[in-house]
C-alpha cells in the first residue's frame, strides 16, 4: 500500500487543486458569489460543486476498477487522449473569454449548495475529464482496488483543500474591492 502511496499520490492532489482552481463556471459563480455575499454564501456553493464534482469521480473511479484489466494494454493511449483533451480545454477557455456579469440574487446556504451541486452536476465535460485525469495516475503494479482508493482519497483532500482555500482567496478579494 505504501508503494502507492508516493509521486502519484502527491501529483495527483497537485494536478487536482490546479484543476479546481483553473476558470470555469463553478469557480467564477464561486468567486462572485462570494466577493458579493460572504465566505459563507461562497463556501456552501463550493460544497454544492464539491458534491457534484463528487458523483462524477466516484463513478468514474469505480467504472476504471471495474474496466482496469481491459484498457492496462490501452492505457497508454488513453493518457494522451486525457492529455490532448486538458489541452484543448486550455485554448477554449483561454478563447472564450467573455466575463459579462449579470444581476445576482442573493441566496439562502441551502440554494447556495443546490446551486453549486447543478453546475458541476451539469458539466459532462468533469466526467470526461475525470476519465482522462485518474488513468494518469494509475500504477501497473498495484492492485485496482488499492489504487481506486489511494486516488479517491488524494482526490478529496485536493477538492477540499482547492476549494476551501479558493474560496478564502475570493473572500479577502471582496473585501479588499
Amino acid at each position: 500500500m505504501l508503494d502507492i502511496v508516493s509521486h502519484h499520490t502527491v501529483s495527483l492532489f497537485i494536478a487536482t487543486v490546479i484543476f479546481v482552481w483553473s476558470p470555469g463556471p463553478g469557480i467564477m459563480t464561486t468567486l462572485s458569489r462570494t466577493m458579493t455575499y460572504g465566505f459563507w454564501n461562497g463556501l456552501f456553493l463550493s460544497m454544492g460543486c464539491f458534491l457534484g464534482d463528487l458523483v462524477y469521480a466516484v463513478a468514474v473511479l469505480f467504472s476504471l476498477s471495474v474496466f482496469l484489466d481491459t484498457l492496462s494494454p490501452y492505457l497508454i493511449y488513453v493518457r494522451w487522449v486525457g492529455a490532448f483533451y486538458l489541452i484543448y480545454l486550455g485554448i477554449m477557455r483561454f478563447c472564450a473569454m467573455d466575463m459579462t456579469v449579470g444581476k445576482m440574487e442573493k441566496m439562502g446556504f441551502l440554494k447556495s449548495s443546490a446551486l453549486g451541486f447543478t453546475i458541476s452536476f451539469t458539466n459532462p465535460k468533469v466526467m470526461v475529464f475525470y476519465f482522462g485525469f485518474f488513468p494518469l495516475f494509475m500504477k501497473g503494479n498495484a492492485t485496482p482496488d488499492d489504487q481506486i482508493m489511494v486516488l479517491f482519497w488524494a482526490w478529496f483532500a485536493g477538492m477540499t483543500f482547492a476549494l476551501v482555500s479558493f474560496t478564502v482567496f475570493a473572500y479577502y478579494l471582496g473585501q479588499m474591492l
